[in-house]
């Protein structure tokens, strides 16, 4: 057996999407490093499909497992009408606060 370097295992155990990665490069970024796990210590793709959504914010990481897909590239697919969805929807909730904002009289009316 070829002597092998741990720290891929603890990366795999720690990936979390970055503040100013896309979900493309945070997609790749998962996959490169499943991958490079060797395949005596990878975990199967059951656990991958799990894992892959901690790697976002909550409420992404929610709407993925509520979806329940059946792989991991099903997750992957999918992740980015969730992101859309919850973008869209964060953008109406701003929209309304600031509206809502607006129409408050002032105290000093």
């Amino acid at each position: 057996m070829s002597r092998f370097n741990f720290s891929i295992l603890a990366e795999y155990d720690t990936l979390k999407r970055g503040p100013q990665e896309t979900f493309l490069e945070y997609c790749a970024r998962f996959n490169n490093v499943y991958n490079a796990i060797p395949q005596n210590l990878r975990p199967p793709p059951d656990l991958a499909l799990y894992k892959f959504p901690d790697g976002f914010d909550p409420d992404m990481a929610y709407q993925l497992k509520e979806r329940a897909p059946q792989t991991l590239i099903d997750t992957q697919n999918m992740a980015v009408t969730v992101e859309a969805n919850l973008i869209s929807k964060r953008n109406r909730a701003r929209a309304e606060k600031r509206s809502t904002f607006k129409e408050e009289p002032s105290a000093f009316d």
